[in-house]
């Protein structure tokens, strides 16, 4: 064990060696050493390589930091419609051109892919979402758009000439309606219809387009949800609801009336006149409030 005499002396040692030491270091042991980085020049200016911001890339999504993608978050940039709405698209082309994918979809008949898409910056360009479905075999069988556009123009001609879709009158005022027919169904359809806000500042939010288009000569076909009318109180099958329906409504009444008829007003009042007379003001100490609580009684919904 080190005697205390010794381990004293060492100590006093250090407390006036080791500041001596730093105050009187040589320069490779500060910040002008030619390891440390030069942040400022003889003269005082600053080296401007130093300022630049370091290349660092922000992560996309989870492990991404680990799994690096190539393609980007919003997928495939400035591609034509033409070539988004394509039968030979394969689940492998859009795994590989976008960051991020849903799948597994509404439709319990075929596997669902669904990914962003902005097709560009012009007036004629779509922005927005497009769901592909493919069926068991891989093959590609319905495609939906769904998005904003500034003008329908380019849009249009490709249904039109790409898909043969005619214009239909529509029900709603201020839509267009593109349609295509197979087998007396509706095999493809285009909707447009304009903002109920226009902005020119933001000109490509104008217009809301909804298209749908499924392969010729397949069983798919677009099916539209109409609102349903739902009346309660009619469970049961098919006949008893009909059954319900025929029967003639009849009014639910009181089996007393709430006011009653002349002669019972004056006998009820002729009654209370004759416990008021007989009784004493003195022995009465609810007198005051005795016609309210005749006029409620009368008027008061019957038991």
């Amino acid at each position: 064990m080190i005697p205390r005499s010794l381990a004293m002396t060492g100590l006093l040692g250090a407390a006036v060696g080791v500041p001596y030491a730093v105050s009187n270091a040589p320069d490779s042991w500060g910040p002008n050493s030619a390891s440390a980085p030069q942040t400022a020049s003889a003269n005082g200016t600053v080296n401007p390589s130093l300022l630049v911001r370091p290349n660092l890339v922000n992560p996309q999504g989870p492990g991404s930091e680990m799994y690096r993608s190539p393609a980007p978050l919003e997928g495939r940039k400035n591609l034509p419609l033409s070539e988004l709405l394509n039968w030979g698209i394969s689940k492998e082309w859009i795994y590989q051109g976008w960051a991020r994918k849903s799948t597994g979809l509404a439709d319990p008949g075929l596997f669902g892919i669904r990914v962003p898409v902005v097709t560009g910056g012009g007036m004629t360009d779509v922005a927005g979402a497009l769901s592909y479905y493919f069926d068991n075999a891989g093959q590609l069988q319905r495609i939906r758009l769904h998005g904003r556009t500034a003008d329908t123009t380019e849009l249009v001609r490709l249904a039109t000439s790409q898909f043969g879709m005619q214009p239909q009158l529509s029900s709603t005022p201020g839509e267009q309606k593109f349609v295509s027919m197979e087998r007396k169904k509706v095999r493809s359809e285009l909707r447009t219809i304009p903002e109920g806000v226009l902005w020119s500042t933001s000109p490509h939010g104008s217009f809301v387009v909804d298209l749908e288009v499924n392969r010729p000569g397949t069983d798919y076909w677009v099916v539209r949800k109409t609102p349903e009318l739902k009346i309660t109180g009619l469970e049961g099958s098919g006949a008893a609801r009909e059954e319900a329906a025929k029967q003639e409504a009849k009014p639910i009444l009181p089996h007393k009336a709430i006011v009653p008829n002349a002669s019972e007003v004056q006998a009820e009042a002729a009654s209370k006149k004759s416990s008021v007379v007989a009784t004493p003001a003195s022995t009465r100490p609810d007198s005051n409030i005795e016609p309210l609580r005749t006029y409620r009684d009368r008027f008061r919904w019957p038991d």
